[in-house]
């Protein structure tokens, strides 16, 4: 049967990008957002043809003559549809999946709970600077769909994979997967962790047939998950057991490891900083490796790497307290390997919008160096509720961002950190974590020139 219609579910960014791809492809082209005004909105600012046609109300009748729902990250599917879609045997698809299909490049695909656009910037940037050519898209900011007509066969594709993005993709098939960690998140929008993991797991099915899929040894939920499949290599911060093949770190360098036999890659760049930056760069390393590149210009390569802004992003310095934004950090998860990475005694913001975690088992797990906790925003009662109930009891409320970094100038001390690491979502107060962090950066500014 020929695919020609089309239901694009969510009219965001991702939204927009495949419903161009697909008219271009001269389909039939439905769509449905819950602002029900937003298609058309988008159809008068020329963001999307006037031949997409907008379903006003999303029930079983809107799926007649629908062939495809293309589902974007946002979105999510009422359960009494997806029980109608999968009687029907319509197809489901995501955005990334969808664009896939016209591509014929070597695709190389990073997901994880944390670290996502660390790693596949990071790869990103040694491809180029090794002479490939190289597209960085998917969760990272591009869709997918808005750049695959303009690929070439030589240009090598670094997708970011969200667990959104991965529920639907029986097509994508990728040189090189990578897995990084996995650590509840989005519990919002999942039922429980083990259900988000399994998401999470899709990734191992979106490889070629002689394709690599990369694990982190370091990781168990990560490592049991990979068990059984074929054609597995590891990465670690510590040496591999001599049997395992994969990538391993040694004394700041980098090696690669294969039938016992380990051979020198490059050195750590100096500029790292935190255990799980280096695992990030290990696996860029790693996947770029796998797609044949020149070792010597890999080598000069690592050594000018530039760190994605809002990660442990060192901001200023006034009366020897030092300011970081992490404000990337949305998960205890990323939270605990942040303030992992500091020796000096941290003053922690924390606080943000909810996603569903259970903040007393950051508390359970928190170093001895965060001295002190500032939380705030919409989940700032809760933290601090979360807090005494694990018995800390440094820990300070206060309304907003603002606020909440005023009174870190107040008691931080010289030879501290004031770290926003915030473990929760933006939204409550910012449009993004990049609002935020810039917000932050803005603040330090202004308090110490």
């Amino acid at each position: 049967m020929t695919v020609q219609n089309f239901l694009v579910l969510g009219m965001g960014r991702s939204g927009i990008s495949v419903a161009m791809l697909l008219t271009k492809q001269n389909k039939a082209v439905y769509a449905f957002d819950k602002d029900k005004a937003l298609v058309e909105e988008l159809k008068n600012a020329k963001l999307v043809p006037q031949t997409v046609i907008n379903i006003k109300k999303l029930n079983e009748k809107a799926l007649d003559n629908i062939d495809c729902v293309i589902i974007s990250p946002g979105f999510v599917l009422p359960k009494s549809l997806d029980k109608v879609i999968k009687r029907r045997g319509i197809l489901v698809q995501s955005e990334v999946d969808f664009a896939s299909m016209y591509c014929a490049s070597p695709i190389f695909a990073v997901s994880g709970t944390n670290g996502k656009t660390t790693t596949a910037t990071f790869l990103h940037q040694l491809l180029q600077s090794c002479g490939k050519e190289a597209m960085l898209l998917g969760n990272v900011g591009e869709p997918f769909s808005d750049r695959v007509l303009d690929i070439s066969t030589k240009t090598k594709v670094v997708l970011e994979l969200s667990s959104f993005q991965l529920e639907h993709c029986p097509n994508l098939q990728c040189d090189v997967v990578a897995l990084l960690n996995i650590a509840p998140d989005h519990l919002d929008r999942y039922k429980d962790f083990e259900e988000y993991k399994r998401a999470k797991q899709k990734l191992f099915d979106c490889v070629k047939q002689k394709g690599h899929i990369l694990v982190n040894f370091d990781d168990q939920n990560v490592y049991d998950m990979a068990k059984g499949r074929e054609r597995v290599l590891y990465f670690s911060t510590k040496p591999l057991p001599i049997n395992v093949d994969g990538f391993f770190i040694q004394d700041n360098k980098i090696f690669s490891q294969k039938n016992k036999v380990s051979k020198e890659i490059c050195d750590l760049p100096k500029n790292l900083l935190g255990e799980h930056n280096c695992s990030n760069f290990l696996c860029a390393v790693a996947m770029a490796q796998l797609s044949h590149i020149d070792l010597a210009r890999l080598r000069d390569s690592a050594k000018n790497l530039a760190v994605p802004p809002h990660r442990i992003q060192f901001v200023g310095e006034c009366e020897g307290v030092q300011f970081f934004n992490d404000s990337k950090a949305t998960n205890i998860h990323a939270v605990l390997a942040s303030t992992s990475s500091f020796l000096e005694p941290v003053v922690l913001l924390l606080g943000g919008s909810d996603k569903g975690e259970d903040f007393c088992s950051l508390f359970e797990s928190l170093g001895h160096n965060v001295k002190t906790v500032i939380s705030f925003g919409a989940m700032g009662k809760k933290i601090c509720k979360a807090a005494k109930k694990c018995g800390f009891y440094d820990i300070f409320l206060t309304k907003n961002l603002e606020q909440a970094f005023l009174y870190a100038t107040k008691i931080a001390q010289s030879g501290q950190v004031v770290l926003l690491s915030p473990g929760c979502a933006s939204f409550d107060e910012f449009v993004n974590f990049e609002e935020r962090g810039e917000a932050f950066c803005d603040l330090v500014a202004e308090w110490i020139k």
